[in-house]
């Protein structure tokens, strides 16, 4: 009888192993790299323009978000001009397949939309960009987002500063 629940129990462990359960954290780790990346490269007052990772930068970083896909499609470069006007300093974070909908939603009616400019930095598997809209002539090659932890083993990362503060000037 105690064969058959340990044969069973084996199975299933070794099931999970095989189809990676145990590993689903890591690929979710690259939201916190590049929150990381955020809180590290970013003013404190800077906006970080997002879809997929605006809570994630929230969370970790402490920046104030604005998600892309809630911004009305002729609305791009007026908001990035706002927040310059208000001294907050824009960027674009984009997870790789948010950026075919990002110029979708933005080419033609933004100069920005068009995503033509060299990226700040670059996270390379999975594919992610962070863009600065402000600094349209850059030349230097993407700074790469470092994929490691900080913390090994399985627990999650804190937050920098907990509860976030709520920063809208």
């Amino acid at each position: 009888m105690w064969a058959i629940v340990a044969a069973v129990g084996w199975h299933g462990v070794r099931l999970a192993v095989d189809r990676s359960a145990f590993d689903l954290g890591w690929g979710d780790r690259r939201y916190v790299n590049v929150a990381r990346f955020v809180a590290e490269h970013t003013e404190p007052d800077a906006v970080i323009i997002a879809m997929q990772h605006s809570g994630s930068v929230r969370h970790y970083a402490g920046r104030l978000t604005l998600r892309f896909d809630l911004l009305d499609r002729a609305a791009l470069d007026r908001a990035i001009a706002f927040l310059e006007s208000t001294r907050r300093r824009p960027y674009i974070v984009l997870d790789g397949d948010e950026v075919p909908i990002f110029r979708a939603r933005f080419s033609g009616r933004s100069r920005l939309g068009a995503l033509d400019w060299t990226p700040l930095a670059t996270l390379a598997a999975p594919p992610i960009f962070v863009f600065d809209p402000l600094n349209l002539s850059r030349t230097e090659p993407p700074l790469a987002i470092s994929t490691l932890s900080s913390r090994p083993g399985w627990r999650c990362t804190e937050p920098p500063i907990w509860p976030p503060l709520l920063r809208l000037k």
